[in-house]
């Protein structure tokens, strides 16, 4: 619901949650970061290549000798200088990058069998008329979290992130913590959630109920949740 009213209003956003065109993981990050550092990001060295690469020599991880280290420290040194400042479409870029670097180090490294699988999937997202076509080098690089758009995403898939600002909303009573979780036992995990939501925020947190909601057809007025009302009695006391 917040996604298509962000497209309405014409806002810019990327979504982490179960709807995103893919999934996150560590791989699939530092690709977008391979691609931050393309369009753009060598120039203020964010992301760092020194990072970079030691992420790559991770993945590569049957290679043991300095010479071989060198050569695929080189492999994907010339990927990326010649792709800085790229215009391309994410399809090409991702085609170009699996030519050549990631499918040599697929086909060595079988732990990375999953990540083969999702790179091939993200490449198919791209063709007409899916998830990704269209997508420029630009937007893929913004997918762990870009300062640039609104970053749409659950409680769970914020944690390890921060952001200036941060809203969270539905933070009704009988939605967090839910209506069964009525002990302090069950609450401690919602309360955990919350937490980890609250403190995303650097400098502003935006708290946002209604009061009521709907489930199963009913509507429920049981105000804000209580965890909201515990911050409220802490500030005021």
């Amino acid at each position: 619901m917040l996604a298509e009213c962000a497209t309405t209003a014409g806002h810019d956003f990327i979504r982490s949650d179960g709807n995103a065109p893919y999934r996150c993981t560590p791989f699939t990050t530092w690709l977008e970061d391979c691609a931050a550092w393309c369009v753009g990001g060598w120039r203020k060295g964010e992301p760092g290549l020194s990072d970079i690469l030691f992420r790559w020599r991770s993945y590569n991880g049957s290679v043991r000798s300095d010479a071989q280290n060198l050569a695929i420290d080189r492999q994907l040194i010339r990927f990326l200088f010649s792709h800085r400042d790229t215009t391309e479409s994410l399809a090409t870029w991702l085609l170009s990058f699996n030519a050549t670097c990631l499918r040599e180090v697929f086909g060595r490294e079988p732990l990375l069998s999953d990540d083969a699988m999702r790179v091939a999937s993200i490449i198919d997202l791209c063709a007409v008329g899916k998830k990704l076509s269209g997508w420029s080098v630009v937007q893929f690089s913004g997918q762990g979290g870009s300062p640039d758009h609104l970053n749409l995403m659950t409680l769970h898939s914020a944690k390890g992130l921060e952001f200036d600002v941060v809203y969270l909303l539905g933070l009704e009573q009988g939605q967090i913590p839910f209506y069964n979780e009525n002990t302090t036992a069950l609450k401690r995990e919602p309360r955990s959630l919350f937490y980890v939501g609250l403190t995303r925020a650097r400098y502003e947190v935006h708290l946002l109920y209604s009061g009521w909601y709907e489930f199963r057809g009913r509507t429920y007025r049981n105000g804000p949740s209580e965890f909201v009302l515990e911050v409220q009695k802490a500030i005021n006391s």
